[in-house]
């Protein structure tokens, strides 16, 4: 099927400043950002077939596009095909490959559940963006330091078993039906922090930070627990309409308000399509399923980007 006029490609949804857009390529790799904020009425078409995204280009500040236009699986949480993967320096460092990188990197505690909180790094020159990439609910910096001595820092507190350096996507989604009392995730944080403290501060590298604690759930709309009776969006072909109002914007998750109810959107799945603007005054109901994110399978994406 020919591609609309203008085609931009879906690439994901990038946070800055503490804003979420939705990242939208054009086929010279320039990039738009389309603002996605709590309250936001959005309307899209996809056009097919879904395609690899490529590598975002940090120093030419531009996407590049997949050179083979491999195809990628309708439902596929990954957004890249296996060339791609294998050349995108984000998941060579995500992997520990890369620690020559001479920017000051910042390590941090985020709190996503009761009992579920992340040790990660980042480098500082991003600010708070990795965190919001991640729906952290609540986060407090560490230390920073050069490359070498934050990753040895992160590898050890992990190690301690308190704090893991991954945590699936399901999981964060479905504690936010049960996120509970914000003072007991900021005093959990803090006393997580200052274990974790205890365990660094010999390293003459790192610059211990102050046990600040940041909270973001009204930055995501979670200030209340999402309505039970949201379903997922799912089955994204070509040729679906997705038209609703954001309550929810979180990572790379949105809970679009829909006339058939509130609809979680794992936007990775929207990655690799083709989009245009659809009417938001049209009544357009997106394919549903029951949501169960227990047993949703989230596969890795990490774009250069991150770090």
């Amino acid at each position: 099927m020919p591609q609309p006029n203008n085609a931009l490609l879906n690439t994901g949804i990038v946070w800055t400043s503490g804003s979420a857009n939705l990242a939208l390529a054009a086929a010279d790799g320039t990039t738009r950002h389309q603002p996605l904020a709590v309250g936001q009425l959005v309307g899209w078409h996809l056009h097919g077939p879904r395609r690899c995204i490529g590598i975002w280009n940090r120093e030419t500040r531009r996407q590049q596009l997949c050179p083979h236009r491999h195809h990628i699986e309708l439902d596929a949480a990954g957004s890249q095909c296996p060339p791609c993967q294998a050349a995108d320096p984000g998941r060579r460092f995500a992997r520990g490959d890369e620690l020559t990188d001479p920017r000051t990197f910042g390590l941090y505690l985020a709190w996503f559940a009761p009992g579920l909180i992340k040790v990660g790094l980042t480098a500082l020159e991003r600010g708070n963006d990795r965190l919001t990439e991640q729906a952290a609910i609540t986060f407090a910096w560490l230390a920073e330091g050069p490359l070498p001595a934050v990753r040895r820092a992160e590898r050890l507190i992990s190690g301690l078993g308190e704090c893991r350096e991954s945590i699936r996507r399901d999981r964060k989604v479905s504690a936010w039906w049960h996120l509970g009392d914000p003072e007991q995730r900021v005093e959990q944080l803090r006393d997580a922090w200052h274990r974790a403290v205890s365990h660094i501060g010999g390293d003459a590298r790192l610059t211990i930070r102050q046990p600040r604690i940041h909270d973001l759930a009204a930055t995501y709309g979670l200030t209340t627990p999402p309505l039970a009776s949201a379903r997922e969006i799912a089955a994204l072909r070509d040729g679906v309409t997705l038209v609703g109002r954001i309550s929810v914007v979180a990572g790379s998750d949105l809970i679009l308000d829909t006339i058939t109810g509130p609809g979680l959107l794992n936007t990775r799945t929207l990655a690799g399509w083709i989009l245009t603007r659809a009417d938001v005054r049209g009544a357009a109901a997106p394919p549903m399923r029951p949501l169960n994110p227990a047993a949703a399978h989230d596969q890795q994406h990490v774009p250069e980007a991150l770090f």
